[in-house]
């Protein structure tokens, strides 16, 4: 399952469907890049995704630093027996 691309500072999600747990997740990102062509980004979150106060079960969470990036967060999830 694949979260929606959310810029720097903003939490992307992505949450297994119904019928399955959460293995494992990851993200893909594309920073910021500043002079000569080096990224200048970092990733602040890459796990299972906090609750605060909303059902966030089954699902992985992502975000980066820098609001010039973009992010994406990812899920690997297995069907239930």
């Amino acid at each position: 399952m694949s979260g929606k691309a959310v810029k720097g500072g903003e939490m992307s999600f992505a949450k297994c469907p119904d019928g399955t747990n959460l293995v494992t997740g990851g993200y893909e990102m594309v920073p910021s890049y500043g002079a000569g062509g080096i990224p200048h980004d970092s990733v602040d979150m890459n796990a299972p995704a906090p609750s605060h106060g909303v059902d966030r079960s089954n699902t992985w969470a992502a975000m980066s630093h820098n609001k010039d990036g973009h992010i994406w967060a990812y899920a690997l999830c297995r069907q239930n027996r």
